[in-house]
């Protein structure tokens, strides 16, 4: 990365510590929990298997928190190995896409939204031709439901990023940043909005910041990445 690169990331994903009580690995078996790490069909200490092609629904114990939350802190899979999320009981369901590009590796969590009544996520995933990687290892919460949130990143500098993305600055420079959600299933369960929402901000030199917007400064030439993070109206929906 040479030194007029700015990296910009958007990850919009609350971050869990992994949970150790439950082990499960992805071998075609339905699970049903509140707690535990989700692993590839190699577990902690081995990659998947070439060749695969396996999927597992995740449904969540009974309880008040009935929708199924995956927050994935390491992905390594080859790059023609596909990871798909369905909002539902079956590939019919709506398709779930990460706030990220999975190839880059970065953490991201998925969650079933208020329009899936019975709150599991079904989760499959090819090995394709690629060598096989170490995989991933996800913590599984169950959460209240929440509504889906589609969120951007704009600055001044033009482009909505909505995965990893470079714009060029210079030393010195100002730039400015706003998150822009967008809300698909507003009032199905309860109100969104920009206004009523609360906006997290974290620099890759450790400057945080919050509000909906914000400028900063760069004086010192490299390459930086920024975090932002939202918590919508129903607090414990991230």
């Amino acid at each position: 990365m040479k030194h007029r690169l700015f990296t910009l990331a958007l990850l919009l994903s609350a971050l869990y510590t992994p949970l150790t009580a439950q082990l499960f690995r992805m071998d075609g078996t339905d699970i049903t929990t509140c707690t535990g790490t989700f692993y590839d069909s190699g577990g902690p200490n081995a990659d998947y298997q070439p060749g695969e092609n396996l999927q597992t629904l995740i449904c969540a114990q009974s309880g008040i928190q009935s929708h199924i939350r995956l927050a994935f802190f390491e992905l390594q899979i080859a790059d023609d190995a596909q990871l798909r999320f369905f909002d539902g009981n079956s590939t019919d369901a709506p398709e779930i896409m990460p706030s990220v590009a999975l190839s880059a590796g970065l953490p991201f969590a998925i969650q079933s939204t208020a329009a899936n009544t019975g709150g599991c996520l079904l989760v499959t995933f090819a090995a394709g031709t690629g060598a096989p990687q170490s995989g991933w290892y996800a913590s599984i919460n169950c959460a209240y439901t929440c509504q889906t949130v589609v969120s951007a990143i704009t600055t001044d500098r033009g482009g909505t990023p909505t995965h990893p993305t470079y714009i060029d600055i210079c030393p010195g420079d100002n730039v400015f940043f706003e998150a822009q959600p967008q809300f698909p299933q507003n009032d199905l369960v309860y109100h969104q909005s920009a206004e009523n929402s609360t906006y997290f901000w974290y620099f890759s030199d450790g400057t945080p910041a919050a509000g909906r917007s914000l400028t900063r400064t760069f004086d010192t030439p490299g390459s930086y990445r920024v975090r932002q993070s939202w918590v919508d109206p129903r607090a414990s929906c991230l």
